[in-house]
């Protein structure tokens, strides 16, 4: 299936397994092209025919987005270089997790998760370690008997039980000698943090931009710019993340901000436009529109302020 099928059937997908999903949206050169939530769940997914077409450029974007909106990246893809995704495993590339439509749908669906993924030398998978060590003991079973079971060292079935994975071939091994269950059942919507990286975004930008940027810094804002989003920045204070739009009152800002509303509603957090000149309106698609100028005069908690109150016009 091409591209926009694949999006329209993982939106479709998540939508009837209870996410509030973010409308598919045909901007080329984007990092994400869905934004889900469920109760707590936050997915920042970008859908690709061939995953080899995802670049260290929007990698960094999608677990930078995920960071700074306490998400979690997601690719959906079936393909690469090497052939089809396989349905029920987690592969990953540049610390994104990527999966198939099939292992997303049986997740989903069927309530199934994933229970192997792909790594150098070939496919794990996670073992119960307590659980091995357990039978093990209780069963009078020495290392060396598990080891010639599962045609290991006995070096490495002690490795098993401190928590190390194993191939998936070995865990099979294991299972049917002690027929017990010992794979560990695997959640691709977890993402471990990386750390936030603010950018450098000096040599990036324009004047008009990186003065809003610097009196959003000089007002003790985090500031995360963004290369492939329909926002400028993320910028972040005590927890609370503004999505930043920066730029002229036109056309294409008007598109931009209808993204921008949609995908502050589903992060729920709040986003703003900063302009060069004012304008009667005072919000944009229910964005807030601030000048410059205004900017200016604000204080972190004047900021706050003024964005509630023209969120609300």
């Amino acid at each position: 299936m091409d591209k926009w099928n694949l999006i329209e059937r993982t939106r479709d997908l998540l939508s009837k397994a209870g996410f509030y999903v973010s409308k598919a949206h045909r901007l080329k050169r984007i990092s994400f092209d869905i934004v889900a939530r469920r109760d707590s769940t936050l997915l920042i997914i970008k859908v690709l025919q061939n995953v080899d077409a995802l670049s260290q450029e929007n990698a960094e974007e999608l677990k930078l987005l995920s960071d700074v909106l306490d998400g979690a990246p997601l690719v959906i893809a079936e393909k690469s270089s090497a052939g089809k995704l396989e349905d029920g495993v987690i592969y990953s590339r540049m610390g994104v997790p990527i999966i198939s439509y099939g292992t997303l749908e049986e997740y989903l669906k069927e309530g199934e998760p994933p229970l192997i993924f792909a790594a150098p030398g070939g496919f794990y998978t996670k073992i119960d370690g307590n659980l091995l060590s357990r039978l093990r003991a209780e069963r009078g079973i020495s290392l060396g008997e598990l080891a010639s079971v599962a045609g290991v060292s006995r070096k490495a079935i002690q490795l098993y039980e401190e928590g190390m994975s194993a191939e998936v071939n070995v865990a099979i091994a294991l299972e049917e000698f002690l027929q017990v269950p010992l794979i560990k059942p695997l959640d691709p919507f977890v993402h471990t943090k990386e750390g936030r990286r603010e950018l450098e975004y000096f040599d990036i930008i324009d004047d008009f931009d990186r003065k809003v940027l610097e009196f959003l810094d000089l007002m003790g804002y985090h500031i995360f710019p963004t290369m492939k989003c329909p926002f400028d920045a993320l910028t972040e204070k005590e927890r609370a993340v503004l999505l930043t739009n920066i730029g002229e009152y036109d056309r294409s800002l008007v598109k931009r901000a209808e993204i921008v509303r949609e995908v502050s509603n589903i992060a729920e957090q709040d986003a703003v436009i900063f302009i060069r000149k004012e304008v009667k309106r005072k919000e944009l698609m229910g964005v807030p529109m601030i000048t410059l100028e205004e900017l200016k005069k604000c204080s972190f908690e004047d900021l706050v302020a003024l964005i509630k109150e023209r969120k609300k016009e």
